[in-house]
């Protein structure tokens, strides 16, 4: 019987992570095609890849699932590329923070783009490492997989959901649109703050702000860390309405701060602990509203593909 092949086009710590939690519990070759041939190289040393490929086209060559993976622009560029050379009933599904521009693409008749959003459990121990990380386990494990598909194609939505059984997470449709905008605020706004209160600490007195700075700074400007602006370019207008919104509450909290208002602070501190604690509990029980964030109508894989692909992980339950 002729092996199964899923090619990875791009490197980053979703596409390792995810390479790393099929290996072993697939039959299927995992071939990676990555910009740097050092860090490519490096993925088949871990295990986590059963070969690298320098040739994007190569890569995908027979290939019947494609994981897209890096900043958004250069997932657009290589969906293109190689769009014309997928094998008929190809599912591609593109790890992504943001999906509007991806939502666009379309792809010759009988292949498939889902789009899907990996969260990581905010309750993890261990805040994960930004950059790819081989000795990375259990990565998506209690997380949410955020998905969506332009056009619909069951295909290669019921790959991306049972990619997010198979590695633990559970899986979530939402509107392209509303979910550009929820991630303007959740995602890309906390990296644009993180580089604005570095930058404020560059300008003179950092060297004291340096020796007073513990968890809380390095907690707060962690975000940067993950940051890529060509996805911020991507989702910019309704990043630009997510910033308007934390300048307002920014500029509310400085005002009371001048008026010497204590119980107007302590009222705003008192609203978000509780809002936090709650989004805490509800994310730890997989307690969604019932809104379009649903898992209700997500096809499944068929147990010939899933066991070809993931091992029978992808089995409907």
């Amino acid at each position: 019987m002729t092996t199964s092949k899923i090619a990875f086009i791009g490197l980053t710590r979703w596409s390792a992570a995810l390479g790393r939690e099929l290996a072993g519990r697939s039959a299927a070759r995992r071939v990676l095609f990555a910009d740097d041939p050092d860090s490519a190289r490096g993925g088949v040393k871990s295990g986590a890849f059963s070969a690298a490929e320098w040739n994007l086209i190569a890569a995908v060559d027979g290939a019947q699932a494609v994981i897209v993976s890096g900043p958004v622009n250069r997932q657009v560029e290589w969906i293109r590329a190689i769009a014309g050379e997928l094998a008929a009933e190809t599912a591609v599904v593109a790890l992504t923070p943001v999906f509007g521009q991806l939502a666009e693409l379309r792809l010759p008749e009988g292949r498939g783009l889902a789009l899907a959003h990996p969260l990581i459990d905010p309750g993890r121990p261990t805040d994960p490492e930004p950059e790819v990380d081989w000795s990375a386990v259990d990565l998506f494990a209690n997380g949410a997989w955020l998905l969506a598909c332009a056009p619909r194609n069951d295909a290669a939505l019921a790959l991306a959901a049972d990619l997010a059984r198979a590695v633990k997470a559970a899986p979530y449709f939402m509107d392209p649109a509303e979910h550009d905008l929820a991630a303007a605020g959740a995602d890309g706004a906390p990296q644009l703050l993180a580089v604005a209160l570095l930058a404020a600490a560059g300008r003179p007195g950092w060297a004291e702000l340096r020796r007073a700075a513990d968890l809380n700074f390095a907690t707060a400007t962690r975000a940067s860390e993950t940051a890529v602006p060509a996805d911020w370019l991507a989702n910019r207008a309704a990043l630009a309405e997510a910033l308007g919104a934390v300048s307002s509450e920014l500029e509310r909290l400085r005002a009371a701060l001048l008026a010497e208002d204590e119980a107007a602070l302590t009222a705003a501190l008192a609203e978000v602990r509780d809002r936090r604690a709650a989004w805490l509990r509800s994310r730890a029980a997989g307690d969604w509203e019932p809104t379009a964030h649903t898992q209700t109508g997500l096809p499944t894989l068929g147990e010939s593909l899933g066991r070809l692909l993931l091992g029978g992980l992808g089995r409907k339950r």
